[in-house]
């Protein structure tokens, strides 16, 4: 997560300098060992408002700089990535930290426990930031309309991005109120390629869910929706 209206990250090449910085395929590979993909938008490939037709960042410190010498800060700047005290996320930071350097960006790293962590991401205490978010339902919208709308800015939202374009806000405001399938595919394509040129964050990965059991467990599956009870619905002990 980049702050967006803090300098400066309020740059859109320096948003997009940040982006061809990081190497999503070796996270995916290296920290997750394989559980994920990268991620291109919000949106999972698995979802059926997924767009697959959006402006991409593949890793290239060359293409970082070249966005670098278009912002206005192309002799680079001072910065401080805030983690939390996860070894996965400790590692992503360590990763843009290393490839800030090529370009002369300066980034010293803070971890905090998940409290302090949490408290500086809701009050926009931060530059640039590891997180992790999703949906707690399997619609689009829950993906998109409460993170990047301008109306969910904080206190009161968790626009945590601080990102703001009202094209975005009509688009998927149109969407969420649509019943038609077919039209609200077509306008979350058209947010998804928004948010790919603002760029208000570095998307890495879509995690694959894991989740161990017991072989006594019977009738457990894995759902989408982010609640335990769905997990365990029909799931029960065998002898």
């Amino acid at each position: 997560a980049m702050h967006n209206q803090k300098p400066p990250f309020d740059d859109i090449h320096v948003r997009r300098a940040i982006n061809h910085l990081i190497d999503k395929q070796e996270i995916v590979e290296n920290q997750l060992q394989g559980y994920g993909t990268v991620a291109k938008t919000p949106i999972p490939g698995t979802n059926w408002a997924y767009s697959d037709d959006v402006r991409t960042y593949p890793f290239s410190i060359d293409d970082a700089k070249a966005e670098l010498d278009q912002s206005n800060h192309a002799n680079g700047f001072s910065t401080t990535i805030l983690t939390q005290q996860s070894q996965v996320q400790e590692n992503m930071a360590l990763q843009l930290q290393n490839n800030m350097q090529e370009i002369g960006i300066e980034a010293e790293i803070t971890k905090k426990p998940y409290a302090q962590w949490y408290g500086a991401f809701r009050d926009g205490n931060f530059e640039i930031m590891s997180t992790v978010y999703g949906a707690d339902f399997p619609d689009p919208s829950g993906l998109l309309y409460p993170w990047y709308t301008s109306f969910n800015l904080p206190p009161d939202g968790v626009n945590y991005f601080y990102y703001e374009n009202e094209e975005f806000d009509s688009v998927v405001s149109d969407a969420k109120q649509s019943y038609d399938r077919g039209e609200r595919k077509e306008l979350y394509a058209e947010a998804q390629s928004i948010l790919q040129e603002d760029v208000p964050h570095a998307l890495t990965h879509h995690t694959q869910q894991v989740m161990p059991h017991q072989q006594s467990v019977e009738g457990f599956t894995l759902n989408p929706m982010y609640y335990w009870r769905h997990y365990l619905k029909k799931s029960y002990l065998t002898e």
